[in-house]
């Protein structure tokens, strides 16, 4: 439940800074407009258009899904400890 809660919240934490981005990127809309003609317009509208693109949003389910998966074997072996090959127990040999 605590990884569904967690993915939850970083899918609208990164929905929040995605809407941001695009607001300053914008010289339509207020908070864009006095970055109009410098170099903080163009770096808001190549970060907007990365941060818009659909790998990012499938970077983020990728990754989250592997930290739920290195966080749950981690709690199988009594600890939070990435496990070492082939599931044979945590890196660090313990």
């Amino acid at each position: 439940m605590k990884i569904a809660v967690g993915g939850l919240a970083a899918g609208l934490v990164f929905g929040a800074a995605t809407s941001l981005v695009n607001a300053l990127s914008s010289p339509y809309v207020e908070l864009g407009m006095p970055l109009v003609g410098t170099v903080w317009a163009k770096a808001a509208k190549v970060l907007s258009l990365l941060m818009d693109a659909g790998w990012s949003w499938a970077a983020l389910a990728v990754g989250l899904g592997w930290l739920a998966g290195t966080w749950a074997r981690g709690a199988l072996v009594g600890g939070f400890l990435p496990l070492g090959p082939a599931g044979a127990g945590p890196a660090d040999g313990r």
